[in-house]
């Protein structure tokens, strides 16, 4: 299994403006020095959205019902929102081989709802390629793209599990507004002038993370998923990073598992989505 780092994940999710720092996170410390924390994530502008919660605790402080506590912690944190929120779903995502995780959660009244799957690729050498017939990979464009990508990213999630529509308000808080945000990273596919898909990917330790990929409904079928994924993993191995990652649901409906595998992608983790029913 691949070393995960934790710190883009954590930088993106604190960043949140919707996440309140003081309301949204806990950090456990033992003798003067953190030993667990955990933070809660949830978009009340998004209708219908879940509350994403994670927790974490130092090996080296198991047995003390840390994780136990940061459950209980975390679903106060969501009673306490839901009066002017909900009711909402409660989530949170684990490794599969974490066991001690999957009894607690079972305790607690969590049921495993979904099977998730880290890719990874190697990028060093890639050549770029040329795009099917009809088809353009251009930058995204400030100032021009904004709600495009909005617009098509929305679009082509539109059916998959836990994707609810997003306001561009929301979409732009998510992105635009994101310390991390580099127009450069994101990717537009025109079919003959007409943009039907895109692709993000951001700095994740020493990978590029693809974190949205997606190609409407009626354009699929036509290998502009896999142009993308081949575009960004040129630009990725050119911004000096060796490998490029992303995550998927093995349920996924529309073949991703499959464009990811032909685009030479292979699975090194995988997780397990837990979701508790509200009250």
């Amino acid at each position: 299994m691949r070393p995960e780092s934790a710190e883009a994940f954590l930088r993106w999710a604190f960043g949140l403006p919707f996440v309140e720092l003081a309301r949204d996170s806990v950090v456990i410390e033992f003798d003067g020095g953190p030993s667990a924390f955990g933070g809660v994530m949830r978009d009340p502008a998004q209708v219908g959205s879940s509350l994403d919660w994670f927790g974490v605790v130092d090996p080296a402080h198991l047995g003390r019902s840390l994780g136990t506590w940061i459950v209980r912690w975390a679903m106060a944190v969501a009673e306490g929102r839901e009066p002017t929120e909900g009711p909402f779903r409660r989530q949170t995502n684990i490794p599969a081989p974490d066991e001690d995780a999957h009894r607690l959660l079972a305790v607690q009244g969590f049921t495993q709802i979904r099977t998730m799957w880290s890719m990874h690729r190697d990028v060093r050498g890639v050549a770029r390629s040329a795009p099917p017939a009809g088809v353009t990979i251009r930058r995204f464009e400030p100032g021009r793209d904004e709600r495009t990508f909005w617009e098509v990213s929305d679009a082509a999630f539109e059916g998959h599990f836990g994707h609810v529509p997003t306001s561009y308000e929301s979409f732009e808080a998510d992105w635009y507004r994101s310390h991390d945000w580099n127009p450069d990273q994101v990717l537009l596919a025109e079919l003959d002038g007409v943009v039907v898909g895109e692709l993000a990917w951001v700095e994740a330790g020493d990978d590029g993370y693809i974190a949205s990929v997606g190609v409407l409904e009626a354009s699929r079928g036509r290998g502009i998923g896999t142009a993308l994924l081949h575009a960004a993993f040129a630009d990725i191995a050119e911004a000096g990073f060796a490998n490029a990652t992303l995550g998927v649901d093995t349920e996924n409906a529309t073949g991703a598992v499959g464009v990811y595998r032909s685009a030479g992608m292979q699975t090194v983790r995988e997780s397990h989505v837990f979701q508790q029913a509200t009250s």
